[in-house]
């Protein structure tokens, strides 16, 4: 093979030396190369179940494992990944389990809350994983990511079930952009901090799986887990950038959106005002998205699915203003979903911009399979200046043609803007609180401020620590995955 005017070649391996082998061979001879490394990315594992075999600082704290990872390197979050292994069982847990299957997203089921943590502080966390994430997927996910969603778990349960073994068997790879809106927005490298990510394990797993059975004795198990965290080699001319970082006490921004779940019993009524939160300037809601379950407190419910609810209208109130200002209404008895349909398929346009496969017209759903599981979607990203300069009292007004079932659940995901203040130097991080008075602009992308593909409505200084909300460790049934920078 002749070179002309260069290649680039890509190496993965697991082992210290790295080969590969090109047939037909490269033709070198025509002309005079240099040979540079581009890029170099390494991978440590970080375990939470044993201490064996690893270079690792292992310590146990009640019910809780954390491993603490010494090396000097630059971290990359957003490209890190979660393993999890688990095996479904019979009731006399020796043996594999034939009465039960895997539901859609079934290993992030299996928590109730994930905290991702900087120097001791919650920067971001997402409550009922599994319903939460499954809401923004349905909206976020494309159709040509379906075969690579597979390996985090996400899939019919015809699919998930040729993934577990004649021993009951399976395991997921989940990357952590698919569970926080940090580690999908923000996309730098982080330095001198110590990362911790806390797995707070659900009470009951009846969402992970199904059965036809509904006194089934048969269980799912988790049985491993362990965290990969990008290391990151920089040149030498970023490596002395991101030491005047350190020398001058600079403070970074991190700016990403925040996934707040939030989660009511419906009243059997047929209109329903629902006072969601009071909300400063900083966590406005940008965008609203909207899903029902009835009767789920059964093993024979399939908790992946989402129910048909009958709008006659819908309005999201941030103080006075609504959204959306023209009526809203569907009717799945009669097929009238385009309007709701319509508003699904832009989610990804407005969130992504229209660059890359995240456009308009590429929902993960198509029409008919919307009908079948529907997500209401309410863009509020177009706001009054007026809400960003006072405390936002945030309710949803909902019309329903019959009265909502008895057992439904409302679940609202609020997505909003968050800013982190975060200090190399000195390990302080805390939430930004005030608004900025200017607006992003694309020349602030390498002050520190996340490089995400949307345009935060403002950016916010000033913060204070009693402002962040400080998680507890010791809490039954936690796994705490870390990694710390020195």
């Amino acid at each position: 093979m002749d070179i002309e005017h260069g290649v680039t070649l890509s190496l993965t391996g697991k082992e210290p030396l790295l080969t590969a082998v090109f047939n037909p061979a490269l033709n070198l001879s025509s002309h005079v190369y240099e040979i540079a490394l581009l890029n170099l990315f390494t991978y440590n594992s970080i375990p939470n179940i044993t201490s064996a075999n690893n270079n690792f600082y292992f310590y146990n704290y009640l019910n809780d494992v954390e491993i603490l990872d010494k090396e000097c390197t630059y971290l990359l979050p957003s490209e890190s990944l979660l393993y999890i292994e688990g095996r479904l069982v019979n009731a006399e847990g020796k043996g594999k389990a034939t009465d039960i299957e895997l539901t859609n997203n079934c290993a992030l089921h299996l928590f109730s809350e994930i905290q991702y943590r900087l120097n001791n502080q919650i920067i971001d966390h997402v409550r009922n994983p599994g319903i939460a994430v499954l809401m923004k997927g349905y909206a976020s996910f494309t159709p040509g990511e379906a075969n690579s969603l597979q390996n985090a778990g996400w899939g019919t349960r015809i699919e998930l079930k040729e993934l577990v073994d004649n021993d009951g068997r399976f395991n997921f790879c989940i990357p952590l952009k698919m569970i926080l809106g940090f580690a999908e927005d923000y996309k730098k490298i982080i330095i001198n901090a110590r990362h911790e990510l806390v797995l707070i394990r659900s009470r009951q797993d009846i969402n992970c799986i199904v059965s036809e059975t509904a006194d089934t004795k048969s269980k799912i198990v988790l049985e491993n887990m362990h965290w990969e965290m990008p290391h990151v080699q920089v040149s030498e001319k970023q490596q002395i950038s991101l030491w005047n970082i350190l020398k001058n006490d600079i403070s970074l921004r991190l700016a990403f959106r925040h996934w707040d779940l939030i989660e009511s019993i419906a009243p059997e009524i047929n209109s329903w005002t629902w006072q969601i939160k009071f909300n400063t300037a900083l966590e406005t809601a940008s965008y609203v998205i909207l899903a029902f379950q009835s009767n789920r407190n059964s093993i024979t419910a399939d908790s992946s699915v989402f129910d048909k609810i009958n709008i006659s209208d819908l309005k999201v109130y941030l103080n006075s203003s609504k959204f959306p200002e023209e009526n809203f209404a569907v009717d799945f008895d009669t097929k009238n979903t385009a309007q709701a349909f319509e508003m699904y398929a832009n989610f990804q346009s407005l969130y992504y911009g229209d660059s890359g496969v995240r456009r308009r017209g590429n929902p993960l759903m198509n029409r008919t399979e919307f009908q079948n599981c529907p997500i209401f979607f309410i863009d509020c990203s177009h706001q009054d200046e007026t809400l960003k300069s006072s405390i936002v009292d945030m309710k949803i007004e909902i019309e329903a043609k019959k009265a909502f079932a008895k057992n439904t659940i409302a679940y609202c995901l609020v997505i909003h803007d968050s800013v982190i203040e975060m200090t190399p130097s000195s390990n302080q991080v805390a939430k930004s609180t005030q608004i900025h008075s200017w607006k992003w602009k694309k020349e602030h992308i390498d002050t520190g401020v996340s490089d995400s593909p949307y345009l935060l409505r403002t950016l916010r200084e000033g913060c204070t620590s009693n402002d962040h909300t400080h998680g507890t460790a010791d809490t039954p049934g936690t796994a705490v995955l870390a990694v710390e920078w020195r």
